[in-house]
């Protein structure tokens, strides 16, 4: 499985688990945006996305109302994914 795929399919799960604890964020539906740009992306067009990712995913993260532990591990997830 590719760095691409990995990281999509993490967000897919972040996307399902951020959806039945907190549908309603600016970070789910950041979430589920960046899930749909990564899919739809050619490789050059995704390094550009998950850089700019990389940078704002973390800051949306803190104005978020706290996430549960499994969706926080997803994230951390993706972080690490990210930063290979």
């Amino acid at each position: 499985m590719s760095t691409k795929e990995n990281i999509v399919a993490t967000l897919e799960k972040l996307v399902t688990e951020l959806k039945q604890t907190q549908p309603d964020t600016k970070f789910t539906e950041y979430i589920e945006e960046t899930v749909t740009a990564f899919k739809n992306s050619s490789d050059v067009d995704f390094k550009a996305e998950l850089h700019k990712f990389t940078n704002m995913a973390p800051v949306i993260k803190r104005t978020t109302p706290k996430l549960n532990q499994k969706a926080n591990e997803l994230f951390d997830k993706l972080q690490t994914l990210a930063q290979k």
